[in-house]
């Protein structure tokens, strides 16, 4: 039997928990190289042996406030090669994506055959996420936008909507009004910071809120964030994040992401902090789905959806 396995649109559909999945996303699946390999057993012992030891040596940086400056560089090199390149969107791809050919892929781990296969996960899912949660709202608004790689997507799909890219380093504010100067997308950036909300910040009927791996960054300090949201009352909130509640760790390789997640201060305790606001019938949740698929060392694709109560 061969060890080689390809991933499929009905498998893609029960990783994320889904019934239909658009076209488009099934597009991506079908026609990029999504074939991944079974690990021996001494190939996974040397992966988890490898992990442990790097947790162990306390090998990874901390998530947090202080990282503001780190990020801003970052993305300071996107917006030069952005500006360089005469604006080519395939410059904002995040490089961070797909940095390691042993990814998660239902509680195990396997080795990808294309360097490119999780990010084309992404790119699949995310279509899933905008078409299934955020195609009837009138104004969308992504915190923590980075290089604007998300917008980009989202701008394609809705080029009637308005689209907003929020992010605490001023070079991703001026990629994404670059996108609408220069690209003619319907977007424009702004600054904001979720330690310190901007209440100026305007919000029309009939608004969505999403994040992709951006509340991540702020461990177990999301309540300014949270009462900004309650306050502004969106039409919908959809998180895509890591959230560690959904891992089971009486598995090991569920335990060994919790670790990594616990260490690297991701956040932490939100989903539970929601769960606890619909008990109390402030907020409503729509959806909450664990995504079994992750790069080497956890999770990062789990996503809820909710809304204020008005």
């Amino acid at each position: 039997m061969s060890n080689i396995h390809t991933l499929t649109v009905s498998e893609f559909t029960e990783i994320l928990g889904a019934t239909n999945i658009p076209p488009a996303a099934q597009q991506i699946i079908q026609s990029q190289d999504l074939r991944y390999q079974l690990l021996t057993p001494d190939q996974r012992d040397r992966t988890i042996l490898d992990i442990l030891q790097k947790l162990d040596n306390k090998t990874f940086s901390q998530v947090g406030q202080h990282r503001q400056g780190i990020w801003e560089s970052a993305w300071s090199e996107y917006l030069n090669n952005f500006s360089q390149q005469d604006f080519d969107l395939d410059t904002l791809i995040p490089r961070f994506i797909s940095a390691n050919p042993i990814i998660r892929l239902k509680q195990d781990y396997v080795q990808a055959l294309d360097a490119k296969f999780e990010l084309n996960f992404f790119r699949a899912m995310r279509v899933y996420l905008f078409q299934a949660f955020l195609g009837e709202y009138d104004h969308i608004y992504e915190f923590g936008c980075g290089s604007g790689y998300n917008l980009i997507d989202l701008a394609n799909l809705y080029p009637d909507r308005r689209i907003y890219g929020l992010d605490w380093a001023e070079a991703a504010v001026q990629i994404a009004n670059l996108m609408g100067s220069k690209k003619g997308l319907p977007v424009e950036g702004r600054q904001f910071d979720f330690f310190n909300p901007d209440y100026g910040l305007e919000v029309p009927a009939n608004s969505a809120f999403f994040t992709m791996c951006a509340l991540e960054q702020i461990g177990d300090r999301y309540e300014a964030m949270l009462q900004f949201i309650l306050d502004k009352k969106p039409a919908l909130c959809l998180n895509m994040e890591p959230l560690e509640e959904l891992y089971d760790q009486a598995k090991l390789v569920d335990y060994m992401a919790y670790k990594y997640h616990s260490f690297r201060g991701y956040l932490s305790g939100y989903l539970t902090r929601l769960q606890a606001l619909a008990a109390d019938s402030q907020i409503e949740i729509l959806h909450s789905q664990r995504v079994k698929f992750g790069s080497l060392y956890h999770e990062g694709y789990s996503f809820v959806v909710w809304k204020p109560k008005f």
